[in-house]
């Protein structure tokens, strides 16, 4: 009975696993395998992969023999370096301590600088840069002006070949790192309280105890967000594709648009697939080099290494720092306390009296006019007014000296608000360019600077976006269908297969499940041309299926996602597996105690994938750029690329296309910010 059992379970996850496994092999598993294929083969797309020659290492040799391409290569090479060693670290620092500065703050402004911060991410890429292309332009750009006003003279941010790539990485810098603050600020609340006290009995100062205290403790999320980073830093692709075209004269080309261009401009898809193998590979050293450097423990015991004691080094060089940074506020206000209780402890007991009682010259300067303010009253009011200053005296005792005083309690965070403020209006600020210059009428954008002001709202631009795109609204329903249709059957499927690892015993389980999670290390931009040509031709010459220029492109290869699997997974694993035998003994078979036990137990984390795949599907561009060819198909990003690249120098009517993107996503983030939050830290914290 126990083996019909065992047989049956097996037979079960098999048949559960079957969608999501025949999904994951066609649409990832076979384009790793053909990532490397191509870069041996000269692909004919006509003739079929199987038909192209084997070319060896041709494709690599032509990579560097043909001087114009191993230049643009090179150069290629050096600016995603140059954007990766300048946006990770930046990026990853602003985070740690942006999200330090809100967990400090225990009043309702933390929901606000929260949103404030995550905001700018909530827009994708392709509407950022056209923001930032109207921020850079030469001739009306607000960048230039600013410049302007404090005496730098204005710079062709995108067209000289000097500042193009600084440009890109500005830009970048400027969408903000929202979604890193979110998964930090989810680990600081984990972070033991009394290793903060201890510190703080030793005499530690407030930076003392971030540096060594909350930093380290925050290592494994550190880890995991500058692997993150890394890998997105490599993709990028938008920001140029938008902001330079990889010009001028390649100056600003990355390697993502290089392959770009080599496969879909040039048709060279075996030297494209070759440098991919080459992206691939570097992405993996980089990975696997941070997690050297990044996972070691440098307190373990034994003798240090070389390289355990430079970083000791400098831990130790920044701690010292940090000391004698820290150590100076604190006396500075502990001296202005010391001298407001002295001065209200000379002026008495606090009991209201008629005789005057000058304990306000204290706390007052030599020569004010306000020490001898009451003496100068006639008789009959200067019992009132010692009346009034001896109320305000225990005012200030009770009110700002007292410990748990809201007015301290404000007070103590005016600093933080101080740094934050403006922090979170400076990234903010393109997001409100954008919508101001979408409600300005072209006329007062045509100037330096920009007459943007209240006086000159109207809603020309949205009639002339209306006029110029007719098919806007058919690429908006393309945008909201697909998103909501690849999230419905996605997150199902993702659950479901989940649910196989974490609960069924099944013969290669663990070489199964360590497939799909090697996966998602990968860049996503190295398997486009693979993936590619199995979407143009693979499937058409197995099947008789042509699905390029067809949404089907876009809907099949991300129902199998590796990241929502191994979420689902990590949830229900957590569950108590009483509930699986109740549901057996019941008569539930192992699907029918997935739909009615599991399923509806996985609410908040279907909720939190969901909303985040939702917004991932309307953001994409490279790859609906790279399989729609009608406009009809269009979905809103490829189509505002399309209706920028023809209306270059109307920038009221790009902001007005970038905002009918960015207002359904804003609207989301609103609504479901609790999904958001839970979605994007439970892997990081959790997992």
């Amino acid at each position: 009975m126990r083996l019909r059992d065992s047989k049956r379970q097996v037979f079960a996850a098999y048949a559960m696993l079957s969608p999501a496994l025949i999904l994951f092999g066609v649409f990832i598993g076979l384009p790793m395998i053909l990532a490397i294929v191509i870069a041996f083969k000269h692909i004919d797309l006509a003739a079929g992969i199987s038909a192209s020659p084997w070319v060896g290492l041709q494709n690599f040799r032509d990579l560097f023999d043909n001087v114009l391409l191993a230049e643009r290569v090179v150069r290629a090479f050096k600016n995603t370096l140059l954007f990766t060693i300048c946006f990770v670290p930046l990026n990853i620092l602003a985070s740690i301590v942006i999200a330090t500065l809100i967990h400090a703050i225990k009043s309702r402004s933390k929901s606000f600088y929260r949103a404030a911060f995550y905001l700018p991410t909530v827009t994708s890429a392709i509407v950022f840069a056209m923001i930032w292309k109207w921020l850079y332009d030469a001739n009306f750009g607000l960048l230039n002006y600013v410049l302007g006003e404090v005496g730098i003279a204005p710079i062709n941010w995108t067209g000289d070949p000097q500042w193009a790539i600084w440009a890109v990485i500005i830009a970048a810098l400027g969408a903000g790192p929202g979604g890193n603050i979110l998964i930090y600020l989810a680990a600081l609340g984990s972070v033991p309280e009394d290793l903060n006290e201890a510190a703080r009995v030793d005499g530690a100062n407030l930076l003392l105890r971030w540096w060594t205290v909350t930093v380290p403790a925050l290592k494994p999320v550190t880890l995991y967000l500058i692997v993150l980073n890394t890998i997105g830093s490599f993709q990028v692709f938008e920001l140029v594709f938008i902001l330079t075209n990889g010009g001028p004269a390649g100056s600003s080309t990355v390697l993502v648009y290089e392959i770009y261009s080599l496969a879909f401009i040039q048709g060279r898809y075996g030297t494209a697939g070759a440098l991919s193998l080459i992206l691939l590979a570097i992405v993996t050293c980089f990975t696997m080099l941070q997690f050297f450097v990044f996972g070691r423990d440098t307190t373990r015991s034994g003798k240090p290494g070389p390289v355990d004691r430079m970083f000791i080094s400098i831990n130790d060089a920044i701690a010292d720092l940090l000391n004698v940074i820290g150590n100076a506020p604190p006396r500075i206000m502990a001296s202005f306390r010391t001298a407001a209780r002295r001065a209200l402890r000379r002026s008495g007991d606090g009991a209201v009296s008629t005789v005057p009682v000058p304990w306000h010259r204290r706390l007052l300067p030599p020569g004010s006019p306000l020490r001898s303010l009451p003496e100068r009253l006639p008789s009959s009011f200067r019992p009132a007014a010692y009346r009034m200053l001896n109320g305000l005296r225990r005012f200030v005792r009770r009110a700002v000296l007292a410990p748990d005083s809201p007015t301290r309690v404000v007070l103590r965070e005016l600093p933080v608000h101080v740094l934050l403020f403006p922090l979170a209006l400076l990234f903010l600020f393109p997001m409100i360019w954008m919508f101001l210059s979408a409600l300005t009428p072209r006329i007062y954008l045509q100037s330096s600077p920009p007459e943007v002001s209240l006086a000159n709202l109207s809603f020309e631009n949205y009639g002339h976006l209306a006029r110029s795109a007719p098919d806007l609204w058919r690429w908006f329903w393309n945008s909201s269908y697909l998103s909501m249709l690849v999230m419905a059957v996605q997150v199902l499927l993702s659950c479901l297969t989940g649910y196989v690892f974490a609960r069924l015993v099944f013969p290669g389980r663990r070489l199964i499940f360590s497939l799909f999670i090697s996966s998602i290390i990968l860049p996503g931009q190295a398997l486009v041309i693979p993936l590619f040509i199995v979407i143009s031709s693979g499937i058409r010459n197995v099947f008789g299926l042509d699905l390029l220029n067809t949404h089907w492109a876009l809907i099949l290869p991300p129902l199998c996602s590796p990241v929502g699997i191994f979420l689902m997974r990590q949830y229900i694993d957590g569950m108590p597996r009483e509930l699986d035998e109740a549901a057996r003994i019941d008569g539930c078979n192992e699907f029918a105690t997935w739909w009615r036990v599991i399923l509806p137990l996985c609410r908040p984390v279907i909720a939190a994938w969901g909303i985040l795949t939702f917004t991932g599907i309307w953001k994409s561009f490279f790859w609906p750029f790279v399989v729609l060819g009608s406009e009809k198909l269009f979905t809103l990003e490829v189509g505002l690329q399309t209706l920028q690249q023809q209306n270059v120098a109307d920038f009221g009517l790009i902001m007005a296309g970038a905002t009918t993107s960015a207002i359904p996503m804003i609207v989301v983030f609103f609504i479901f910010q609790k999904q958001i939050v839970a979605g994007l830290t439970f892997g990081a914290v959790k997992g």
